[in-house]
């Protein structure tokens, strides 16, 4: 019996692939079963696999259904949910994770595991930004989990959990963190995924980022319509160039026109609720920055400004804000910065 289950979801990761097999083949000191969960690749993807004895499960594409057929068919009680873009350098990484989930999951099955990320970059623009991403996937707040950081846990806790939601191509990994957090808890696992920094480097960090935080938003504020009319949010950007965030706030705009003054407040307050639970992130930014390691900032936000505006009066306010910010400052500082950027291509 294999002292792991790994699945890794693929479609058309050929390119990727083999270097995450190689780290994962060095592995010490436990015994691994690899499962690849294939979506329909035409890549190669299959053929590499299977080129070097592993199981591929195929089903439909989508990374929740692929990921799910997969782990009815692993052995190990625990299971490690894996990006085919991860890497992996400390070769008894995912034996001294296994040995510290076990400790803190004991006999209930209530934990999950993520790995902090490291960024691999070309150039070393953003710096802090990027050393505020790696910082924020060290730490088991809501809404700081997320595929890239790997999701190792008990199969019994992830039957429990109902598996991934498959009920959209993208978003599985957001929906099942919140599963993890409402009905058991997190904890961060020794080591360090390293994952590629590509996507934001060709699409831009901040629109990027924005482009999460907006999906996100609307997936905790019941806003539906922005991820059924959002254009292309479902489609793959990997060979995309600069991401263009004025259509999306083109699609908030119609759904507030839709919804009319009392839906949209009401819309409003609940990203007003959201974005008050996130003001944290503004503090902890600052010890980043600061490299502050102890997070005093941080630590004086959850002690002194949280307790203050935890109340509809402070959902409020931060709904207001959200709105002026985004609909005030950022959408015109993209249209802008579009409007520049088509330009200079024609």
């Amino acid at each position: 019996m294999p002292d792991l289950s790994i699945i890794i979801p693929t479609l058309n990761e050929a390119k990727n692939l083999p270097a995450l097999l190689d780290d994962l083949s060095g592995q010490q000191d436990i015994h691994l079963e690899i499962l690849i969960a294939d979506g329909g690749s035409d890549d190669g993807t299959v053929q590499i696999a299977e080129s070097r004895g592993l199981t591929v499960i195929a089903s439909d594409s989508g990374r929740g259904r692929q990921m799910n057929r997969a782990a009815g068919r692993a052995h190990a009680d625990y299971l490690l949910f894996l990006h085919a873009d991860s890497h992996i350098q400390d070769r008894r990484m995912l034996h001294e994770a296994l040995k510290h989930l076990r400790i803190e999951d004991g006999d209930q099955h209530l934990t999950a595991g993520h790995f902090p990320i490291f960024f691999m970059r070309s150039s070393r623009r953003h710096e802090v930004t990027y050393r505020y991403m790696e910082g924020k996937s060290r730490l088991n707040r809501r809404h700081c989990q997320n595929g890239d950081q790997g999701l190792m846990l008990h199969r019994d806790f992830f039957k429990k959990l109902g598996g991934y939601d498959e009920s959209l191509p993208f978003f599985e990994d957001f929906r099942i963190a919140d599963f993890i957090h409402n009905q058991g808890r997190w904890v961060t696992l020794p080591g360090r995924l390293l994952t590629s920094a590509r996507r934001f480097e060709r699409e831009g960090l901040l629109a990027r980022y924005l482009l999460m935080g907006l999906i996100v938003m609307a997936e905790q504020s019941d806003i539906p319509e922005f991820v059924r009319q959002a254009p292309g949010i479902y489609d793959d950007h990997d060979e995309a160039g600069h991401l263009l965030l004025t259509p999306y706030f083109r699609c908030f705009a119609s759904i507030a026109r839709e919804r009319g003054w009392r839906g949209t407040w009401q819309a409003l307050m609940n990203i007003g609720h959201l974005s008050r639970l996130h003001w944290w992130q503004t503090f902890f930014y600052f010890d980043v920055l600061f490299q502050l390691q102890s997070r005093p900032i941080l630590r004086f936000y959850d002690r002194r400004v949280f307790p203050l505006f935890a109340n509809r009066l402070g959902d409020g306010f931060s709904a207001v804000f959200a709105w002026v910010v985004g609909m005030w400052v950022f959408r015109p500082y993209f249209r802008l910065r579009e409007h520049f950027a088509l330009k200079a291509l024609k």
